[in-house]
């Protein structure tokens, strides 16, 4: 392992340590901040679809056979 990679390790072990104590003093703050990022992330994905997404062109759709 070099050295880089225990720090990684380490460093994984702490986060997974302190996150969810870190969550739960701090659990109404984090979900509105949460919220706020998912709310700004649809409409920015709605803007990318209307205007990149949906003048991609589609194939057909192919019909399935069913026997």
């Amino acid at each position: 392992m070099s050295n880089s990679e225990s720090v990684d390790f380490a460093t994984a072990i702490i986060l997974a340590q302190t996150l969810p104590f870190i969550y739960d003093k701090y659990e109404d703050v984090i979900d509105h901040h949460a919220n706020k990022i998912s709310e700004q992330a649809q409409v920015h994905y709605k803007k990318l679809d209307e205007n990149v997404f949906s003048k991609i062109p589609r194939a057909p759709v192919k019909e399935k056979k069913i026997q």
